[in-house]
């Protein structure tokens, strides 16, 4: 009994359509059987809503439709569509409606089965119910009898007002599948690209902490989200109370995303210097995005007519505002503002060529369809090798400064005639050595020398003769001493040798090594040599507790007492 019903039922439905199809002059549009993806929406019979139609057998019965490419206009509010289609002869299988995912107030699909039935779905504002996403796809299931002719039954309305952003194509089962498998690999691939930068910068980030990395993981996490979403892979982890919220969430991204473009752009480029009014309103700019997004995030779904097409708007400005910022801040000198402008570009180009396709201005390829991820993952590596050349640039920059820094603190410690530091270096350079010492309970030694009978060389040879003594016995006493020895020129032809971490005879052996390195040869001054002849007075330990003035006058005391002796000798201080 209840299979003569449906099949009466099937029969029934079937008549109307097939009357109701040549009633308007309606060709069917025969489904594919394989290979091949046929777009619908053109063959598609259109009359507004004016709300006396409910079910699709009212829409089947009525009257006043027209052809959707005859409309001088679309219709103002929702409309009903009805597109006649007829499964291939001998031929049963399963097909999918693809309907291109825009910003649509009502979505209200009406598909046939092969019972002569039809199954509702919903993905309006007001009601939203999640169905099977793939790539840029709503999927909606579609199975009919061999030969059996039927209506799709559908009513619309985008919340720009106009139908022709409606893209409703049908395919085969197995084709479907062979494609959303394409996709996967395709997203795969940019996903773990882009993820990949962020990750790799983000370690950066952490290391150096240079703002520009942050930003651009900021900006690329941005970026990653409302492609995820554009793509239909993060909807499926979305809790089901926020799948309702899809659009809404979507603007939010959009939102987030221009606005850490924007910040990334100005730390990038040096705006801020470059182009300093146009970074003001870039800032304020992006403050606007973020607002946006955050009233976005919580306002009611009604109020997605609202903020979706003002998010367009802004958006679709800013690009060209940044396209023009760059290219200013790059003819004002910043190549950073060069390099993020051909990232940003090649991006664009990547949205620009899919909108040719959703205007069927260029035909749909497989590499039309994922130009803009294409150029999402250019945009991502040009910035990312753009900021690792910022990077080097910056890190040239540091050395150099270190270099310079480096040399203005040695030239400050450093005797100009010798090489060897200078008084101001020995006594800081002490006083950190004690307090040291006062910790960890090391033991140094302090070396005092000076050069016997100095004044009578400068007196008889001269100034420039007694020059050639001092940097001759500077690099004799180095020879003798260890990597972390220092050796430091008092003034005049004093000298002093601080010996860390080594004290007692040891200390006392290098003061010996040091006499015979000095006073074995001669120095050569204008073809005559003379005798070089030092006294070294020798405090071989700090004791605990001594302080700065402690320690020189023990060591002075161990110098004065190499004099008494006689000069040109070793000799200790007498509390050793």
């Amino acid at each position: 009994m209840n299979t003569a019903i449906h099949r009466f039922r099937w029969l029934l439905l079937g008549m109307l359509s097939a009357i109701s199809s040549a009633a308007v002059g309606q060709a069917p549009v025969v489904l594919p059987v394989a290979g091949e993806i046929t777009r619908v929406q053109d063959s598609a019979w259109v009359r507004p809503d004016d709300g006396s139609l409910e079910r699709p057998a009212d829409v089947l019965a009525a009257e006043g439709f027209q052809p959707i490419d005859a409309l001088e206009a679309s219709p103002e509010g929702p409309a009903w569509l009805r597109i006649p289609l007829q499964a291939p002869e001998h031929h049963a299988g399963s097909w999918k409606i693809t309907v291109k995912r825009r910003y649509f107030r009502e979505l209200e699909l009406f598909v046939p089965t092969a019972d002569g039935a039809f199954q509702r779905y919903s993905n309006s504002l007001a009601e939203y119910q999640p169905v099977e996403l793939s790539a840029w796809f709503m999927v909606y299931p579609l199975t009919l009898a061999p030969g059996q002719r039927a209506e799709l039954v559908l009513r619309a309305e985008t919340l720009q007002g106009p139908l022709s952003p409606l893209d409703i194509s049908i395919q085969t089962e197995a084709e479907y599948l062979g494609e959303r498998a394409t996709a996967m690999w395709a997203f795969g691939l940019y996903f773990g690209a882009v993820i990949a930068l962020v990750f790799y910068n983000l370690v950066l980030y952490l290391n150096l902490r240079t703002p520009g990395h942050r930003m651009y993981v900021l900006a690329m996490t941005a970026v990653l989200l409302f492609m995820g979403m554009d793509a239909g892979l993060l909807q499926n982890l979305l809790p089901e109370a926020l799948r309702e919220r899809e659009l809404m969430i979507t603007v939010t991204l959009s939102c987030l995303m221009m606005a850490a473009t924007i910040r990334f752009f100005q730390v990038f480029s040096g705006s801020a210097e470059r182009i300093p009014r146009i970074s003001t309103v870039l800032t304020v700019v992006a403050l606007a995005f973020l607002v946006l997004a955050g009233i976005t995030a919580f306002a009611p779904l009604g109020a997605a007519a609202l903020f979706g097409p003002l998010a367009q708007l802004m958006t679709s400005i800013m690009v060209f505002v940044l396209i023009a910022a760059a290219a200013l801040a790059g003819w004002r000198g910043s190549n950073a503002a060069w390099i993020f402008l051909a990232g940003w570009s090649a991006f664009l180009i990547g949205g620009f060529v899919r909108s040719l396709i959703g205007v069927e201005a260029i035909p749909r390829t497989e590499i039309a369809e994922y130009a803009l991820y294409v150029g999402s993952v250019l945009e991502a590596m040009i910035l990312a090798l753009g900021l690792s050349y910022r990077v080097g640039q910056l890190r040239e920059q540091r050395i150099r400064a270190e270099h310079e820094q480096h040399r203005a603190m040695t030239l400050a410690n450093q005797d100009a005639l010798t090489g060897a530091y200078n008084r101001r270096f020995f006594e800081n350079y002490l006083d950190t050595l004690l307090e040291d010492q006062r910790r960890s309970n090391s033991e140094s030694a302090l070396l005092f020398l000076d050069i016997d009978w100095f004044k009578q060389i400068n007196d008889t040879h001269g100034h420039e003769a007694g020059d050639v003594m001092l940097r001759s016995l500077t690099r004799r006493c180095l020879r003798e001493l260890r990597e972390g020895d220092v050796l430091c020129r008092l003034g005049g032809d004093e000298f002093a040798v601080v010996l860390r971490s080594l004290s007692g005879r040891a200390a006392v052996d290098v003061a010996r090594r040091i006499h015979r390195s000095v006073t074995d040869a001669p120095v050569h001054y204008d073809g005559q040599p003379l005798a070089l002849k030092i006294s070294i007075g020798v405090l071989a330990r700090f004791e605990p507790g001594m302080s700065r003035s402690d320690v020189l006058r023990q060591a002075d005391q161990a110098l004065y007492a190499a004099k008494q002796q006689g000069r040109n000798r070793v000799a200790c201080s007498s509390s050793q």
